[in-house]
């Protein structure tokens, strides 16, 4: 076992630049200090690495699943290789007919962003009538709204479990692609004043973010690509987090201004479904790099319109900005690229890690988990996991998803629906409770395990499991909001208001 000391630290070095972790404990000022100690040893660390690849084991042992996704291979093969625009291969296959079993209402759109590019938007919403699951009432609406941004690069409709559960549970759900990323325009308009460097678009703009490409909106370099893994010890992947931070801050300006474009185009009353959104209750969640942008865009914004986040497995370190907006933080414990654990580990290396230590110390509403035996593409759908050339890294634990959507659910319940003590009440439980409940599996469609029984397929659900079973016994899991207060969820936790 492996006992550390957990302190915030303020980084006097830029962000772009990372902050070494002896620079961290060097520069140390009078944050809350955790003392964590690993609750696994080699055993555990062994079963946990295996945990990360159930997935994609149990992709390959579903047959019915096989026969559903194998003819969807050959339009992804030619999406991958830039000769196609099927993008049927980005969704699980179980999803497909989600509109035609009206289970939720969808629709496509786009508006014009500040640099001239339209942006695509997938509008995922309740199913007409819809019942609520907690109250037992019809709800004609309008409903909360959650925005989601996508990662790097990736496909929104990979994402599209999260989408669909969420509209299934009272939400309209805003899933913004940010300017370029496909299906969203690449260039800004006009190119002549948005290509000029000495445009006003180079200047700082919401929070001091810039621009860093040649064109507004555009990538800089360096990009994900190249991007070096590293052993599992503490120095090689304190370099392998300081080398994702550092690019991230790249990405940073198109994911933050595509959800400050997107939340005036919502408030703009010009959007499709706007008798149905309730902008007074707005989230915002999103994952890798998206999540990262979630979380600055909600604590940057000038109107101050956010008010949750649910941050899914950011690998940026937002030291430099002030955080006051409760927040999810959501992230996996990398069992491909340091696992199996325990290894000569220090959680402060993580950059999840820190910025839950962030929000603690300034007394922000928040809970940090940790997925056990997790990988970055637990919130993320793949197919073919085990297997998948194109991305060799895509395999994940059988249920991450499912714990992930029932916190990110319950917070967003608590935060946005919280006007209601029924609600409130409800979510509060949720997010506390010792042992899952049904709020997520009975809207789970997704690929699962294969059930001899009846030829199909059998999804993955969580009900009546112990919570401390799916979390991470290696990093800390914190929670400190209404009352609630837990700095180690396998050590215990003080709740009530």
């Amino acid at each position: 076992m492996h006992t550390r000391t957990l302190t915030f630290a303020a980084c006097a070095a830029l962000l772009l630049t990372g902050c070494p972790a002896s620079e961290q404990e060097a520069r140390a000022h009078q944050g809350e200090t955790i003392a964590f100690t690993a609750k696994g040893d080699e055993p555990r660390g062994a079963i946990d690495f295996q945990w990360w690849q159930q997935q994609g084991r149990d992709q390959l042992a579903n047959p019915d699943y096989g026969a559903r996704t194998a003819p969807l291979i050959p339009g992804g093969a030619a999406n991958v290789s830039g000769f196609g625009d099927d993008r049927s291969i980005f969704r699980d296959p179980y999803h497909h007919q989600w509109l035609e079993r009206q289970r939720g209402t969808y629709e496509a759109t786009s508006f014009v962003n500040r640099y001239g590019a339209r942006l695509h938007v997938d509008l995922y919403g309740p199913p007409q009538p819809f019942r609520d699951p907690v109250t037992g009432t019809e709800d004609a609406g309008p409903y909360p709204v959650v925005m989601l941004l996508p990662g790097h690069k990736t496909d929104v409709l990979v994402y599209e479990g999260f989408s669909q559960q969420l509209a299934e549970n009272g939400y309209v759900v805003a899933v913004i692609t940010p300017q370029g990323q496909a299906p969203s325009e690449t260039d800004p308009s006009p190119m002549e004043d948005y290509c000029d460097q000495n445009g006003a678009w180079r200047q700082p703009q919401e929070g001091g973010i810039t621009e860093h490409g040649e064109c507004a909106g555009h990538d800089a370099t360096p990009s994900m690509e190249g991007l070096t893994l590293h052993g599992a010890g503490d120095e090689e992947a304190q370099a392998l987090f300081d080398e994702l931070a550092y690019r991230y801050e790249f990405f940073l300006a198109r994911n933050v201004f595509a959800a400050l474009d997107a939340a005036d185009w919502l408030e703009s009353g010009q959007t499709p479904w706007a008798d149905r959104m309730d902008l007074s209750r707005l989230g915002i969640a999103g994952h890798s790099a998206g999540a990262y942008g979630a979380l600055i865009a909600a604590n940057v914004d000038p109107k101050r319109r956010f008010d949750a986040v649910a941050s899914w497995d950011s690998f940026g370190r937002p030291t430099n900005y002030h955080l006051d907006v409760p927040t999810l933080v959501a992230f996996s414990e990398q069992q491909p690229v340091a696992g199996p654990y325990p290894v000569g580990w220090n959680p402060m290396n993580y950059p999840s890690v820190r910025t839950s230590l962030q929000l603690l110390e300034t007394g922000t509403p928040m809970f940090s988990l940790g997925l056990r035996g997790s990988n970055h593409s637990e919130w993320a759908y793949a197919p073919f996991r085990g297997n998948n050339p194109a991305a060799p890294l895509a395999n994940a634990s059988a249920r991450g998803f499912q714990v992930s959507l029932y916190y990110s659910l319950a917070w967003m319940d608590y935060h946005l629906k919280g006007d209601s003590p029924l609600q409130f009440d409800d979510a509060e439980r949720r997010l506390l409770a010792r042992e899952f409940d049904e709020s997520v599996d009975w809207t789970s469609i997704s690929t699962g395990t294969f059930d001899p029984t009846t030829g199909g397929n059998a999804p993955y659900t969580i009900a009546g499991e112990a919570v401390q079973d799916h979390l991470s016994v290696w990093f800390p899991n914190i929670l400190n909001f209404g009352g609630n207060r837990c700095l180690d969820w396998h050590e215990g936790c003080e709740v009530g208001r």
